[in-house]
């Protein structure tokens, strides 16, 4: 084989592969300097409030309280049906330790919805 003919034949998907990395590190200079990270770090409750912020401070986890009823019934409309809690529950009370919402003022939920956290130890 002749070594002679030899020569770069993948000039354009190199040059869209650069025009790609600049807009994505434009895109993030962007993001960073106008943008608020909070708003994709800390969950939201179903009325809209950030866990783990202002006055939800001491409430940074979100418990899904009819996550295995909506799963049940196969209602995606109603999935965001969560509270924000102090910490996650180790024991079975029917009660949560939550920040009270319009749709569940007591923080209560039922034990088909009832969930124990365990902490993993590795």
């Amino acid at each position: 084989m002749d070594e002679s003919n030899r020569r770069c034949q993948d000039i354009i998907c190199c040059l869209m592969f650069v025009a790609f990395l600049i807009g994505m590190i434009i895109v993030t200079i962007l993001g960073f300097s106008q943008g608020n990270p909070q708003l994709v770090l800390y969950p939201y409750d179903e009325d809209g409030r950030q866990c783990g912020l202002n006055d939800l401070e001491t409430y940074k986890y979100l418990y899904f309280y009819k996550a295995a009823e909506n799963f049940k019934e196969i209602k995606t409309s109603n999935i965001i049906q969560g509270v924000c809690v102090s910490e996650c529950p180790k024991e079975n009370t029917n009660t949560l330790k939550c920040k009270p919402t319009k749709s569940n003022p007591d923080c209560s939920v039922s034990d088909i919805n009832f969930y124990i956290s365990i902490g993993c130890n590795y």
